[in-house]
């Protein structure tokens, strides 16, 4: 994001000593014609507006998986004989669609849970079975809580649709080329205009590079910095006994 301001400030020196002057009209109208692309460099999204919501959501949504867990380990403790019958279609059900269901990532939750509705829903008998062992009210909360979070999905994908590509890369490598363009005319006029003082616009270009230069300068060092220290560290690891016998 430091980029617009660099373009910025190089249209502010041309300006001030005047392209025509300096017989530089021609290389300013080309880079002049680039100026509208600076609306294009945009930080990354860093956040989507419904990811916090679908993260409550999903919050929600391991609560009641969490109450249908409990409420299984209930009824098997309870062993009440009057639900026997309705235990042996409950119990499988439960097992195959809830069974270790909270050690999935929340995608291969909602398919199972996707799964577990369709058989619920198409079979009479289950259905009059859950709701004897009172079953009934966490599957429809569970429902509840898994369509919002489909909805919150839809809403994010479209949100994310909906967001300008980013062509940043490009934009910036438009400008280089471009101002890259503008150094070497200055070199030939430079030549070609021995009458005119050149060196207050070139100055005060170098001034608004240098700060710029120092910075990359300073990333590159600490990133050389920190993989030499990785390096290092990765090497004084101690040698195990495994390590011996791979060596």
């Amino acid at each position: 994001m430091d980029f617009p301001g660099v373009v910025k400030g190089v249209f502010e020196i041309l300006e001030k000593y005047g392209p025509d002057a300096h017989f530089l009209q021609g290389v300013y109208n080309l880079l002049h014609k680039k100026k509208a692309l600076v609306s294009n460099l945009r930080q990354k999204y860093s956040k989507i507006s419904q990811t916090d919501d679908l993260k409550v959501l999903r919050v929600k949504r391991k609560d009641v998986l969490k109450a249908i867990q409990r409420q299984k380990l209930s009824m098997l403790d309870a062993n009440i004989a009057s639900m026997a019958d309705d235990l042996k279609l409950v119990l499988p059900f439960l097992n195959e669609y809830f069974g270790n269901i909270l050690a999935n990532n929340p995608e291969s939750r909602t398919t199972r849970i996707e799964n577990m509705f369709s058989a619920m829903d198409g079979s009479v008998e289950l259905k009059a079975a859950l709701a004897a062992v009172g079953l009934t009210v966490y599957l429809e909360e569970l429902r509840i809580q898994q369509n919002l979070i489909d909805l919150k999905i839809v809403e994010r994908r479209e949100e994310v649709s909906a967001m300008p590509k980013m062509i940043t890369n490009q934009v910036k490598a438009d400008f280089t080329e471009a101002i890259t363009d503008l150094r070497n005319a200055i070199e030939i006029v430079v030549k070609e205009h021995p009458e005119v003082d050149y060196m207050p616009m070139v100055n005060e270009i170098n001034a608004l590079f240098m700060p710029f230069q120092v910075k990359i300068k300073s990333q590159d060092t600490r990133r050389k910095t920190a993989a030499a220290a990785k390096k290092i560290a990765n090497a004084a690891k101690p040698i195990t006994d495994d390590g011996l016998k791979s060596a």
